[in-house]
């Protein structure tokens, strides 16, 4: 069976959190994929919207409303370890995941002691890219 295709709406007052950019820093605020569950707990299970959120994991534990003062980055986890480190472990099982919508991504390499960024991304054809159009019908 096939999906029917959907545009979820921003969280109220989400949308002017958030402005594109070629290079988001960690810290800056990203366009996020997330169950409308995450905010509302009566919302349809189907339901998704998105939300400008902070790059990182914020720990459970993790009592201070600024996460700025976090003492450790939570920003980076690899899926080949991700079910061995506690911190990422049970949120993953919860169910609290999300999707960071992007066009690609930089990694970084070192190469002869200087740092060499490389842009990853999956090419897409224009047919499968979403049009605002698509929306209205």
């Amino acid at each position: 069976a096939h999906g029917r295709r959907r545009c979820p709406e921003w969280k109220e007052g989400d949308a002017d959190k958030y402005s594109p950019s070629f290079n988001k820093a960690p810290q800056s605020n990203s366009p996020v994929l997330v169950s409308g569950r995450h905010f509302n707990k009566d919302a349809e299970t189907s339901e998704r919207v998105i939300a400008a959120m902070r790059w990182g994991l914020i720990p459970s534990w993790f009592r201070e409303s600024d996460p700025s003062k976090m003492q450790f980055n939570t920003s980076n986890c690899r899926s080949d370890t991700i079910l061995e480190k506690t911190l990422y472990k049970v949120p993953l099982t919860k169910g609290k995941r999300c999707v960071i919508l992007a066009e690609g991504f930089y990694e970084w390499q070192r190469q002869n002691g200087e740092k060499q960024p490389y842009y990853i991304y999956l090419p897409q054809i224009k047919e499968e890219k979403f049009d605002l159009e698509d929306r209205k019908s």
